[in-house]
């Protein structure tokens, strides 16, 4: 990756960097890596320009993943609008767009930086339809460390798809949390 500098400091410009990486399309893989390798620099900036680069379509996997990485609390509002914004994608009937790879990418990325804001959308993102993005989702909320994330996934316990049911169960079991055991065994009886 070239790096860019501003010519009066000598500063590496993360923010131009990582935009012009994540723009380059076509090689996701190729723009996540180069994403992530800037964003570990440490330069905020890098979040800013991930975030602006989740309103691109063609980058928005990519972006959203390393996001993830920065596990920046800045990036949670913009992450949940992005899956919003994906949602609405698929969910239309004018668009043959049924990919849930970006969603995938966004509820992996809301799970790593953990903030109990994303519980609300995580928590609707396990009732929908494609099953790449409701195990993503009780994934993440498993990783969030908090009360609600717990409560949400153990409301899956009792949904008709055994499926959610027993993913929800399985990461309930791993959190390894004691006011779990009373329930735990109530299910095995």
């Amino acid at each position: 990756m070239r790096e860019i500098r501003d010519e009066p400091t000598g500063c590496l410009k993360v923010g131009d960097q990582v935009q012009d990486a994540v723009r380059r399309g076509g090689d996701l893989g190729r723009s996540h890596r180069e994403a992530v390798a800037v964003r570990a620099s440490g330069d905020e900036r890098a979040v800013e320009a991930l975030i602006n680069a989740l309103k691109d379509e063609s980058v928005r996997e990519a972006s959203a993943k390393a996001l993830g990485e920065t596990h920046s609390p800045r990036a949670v509002t913009p992450l949940i609008q992005a899956l919003g914004d994906e949602k609405s994608r698929r969910n239309t009937g004018f668009l043959d767009y049924s990919d849930p790879d970006p969603s995938v990418a966004t509820i992996e990325a809301l799970g790593k930086i953990g903030d109990p804001q994303a519980i609300g959308p995580l928590t609707q993102a396990v009732k929908d339809n494609e099953w790449a993005i409701q195990e993503a989702a009780l994934k993440a909320l498993g990783i969030i460390e908090d009360s609600k994330a717990t409560e949400a996934l153990s409301r899956q316990l009792s949904v008709e798809f055994p499926k959610i049911r027993n993913l929800a169960l399985t990461i309930l079991k791993d959190k390894k949390d004691p006011r779990l055991l009373g329930l735990f065994r109530a299910i095995e009886q």
